[in-house]
């Protein structure tokens, strides 16, 4: 069974490299979205299309379907048990496209969501993670921890 921690976690851009460490010696394989010109849906859709594994290969044209299915069965193609989404410079997204930052966390909420039953005759038992990482009132410092079966996020 797939577990997924949402609402996606949000933290302070100097939080970053502390909480990378701790998904990494929890087991996380990590994708990093640090593309700093993300600031609307169709500039996520062009720069996430290298960092997420996809299949089949998702063409940087915003399509939500096409989008929560390619990354469905690249995350299941990789094999891993825990995968976290580190994406920096999120809160660029609050003044210059908040909703298409609703949207786009709505289509990672679909990809955990669709990890959790068998698809296709199959099924799996990913942790999936989405950390949205800036500055300002909205991206607290906050720790996380790994106690053994989930992430805490302790702020």
């Amino acid at each position: 069974m797939t577990m997924a921690i949402w609402p996606p976690s949000c933290a302070s851009a100097h939080d970053y490299d502390g909480i990378r460490a701790v998904l990494i010696a929890s087991g996380f394989t990590i994708f990093e979205l640090t593309d700093a010109n993300v600031s609307n849906i169709e500039t996520f859709f062009r720069a996430v299309v290298g960092v997420v594994p996809n299949d089949p290969p998702l063409s940087g044209k915003p399509h939500a379907d096409a989008f929560v299915d390619s990354v469905w069965e690249g995350f299941q193609q990789l094999g891993v048990a825990r995968i976290a989404v580190l994406w920096k410079h999120a809160d660029k997204m609050l003044n210059e496209g908040l909703q298409d930052l609703i949207e786009i966390c709505d289509l990672f909420q679909e990809v955990a969501r669709s990890l959790t039953t068998t698809h296709e005759g199959r099924s799996s038992r990913i942790l999936f993670h989405l950390i949205l990482f800036g500055s300002g009132p909205n991206f607290p410092r906050v720790r996380l921890v790994w106690n053994g079966t989930n992430l805490v996020v302790e702020q």
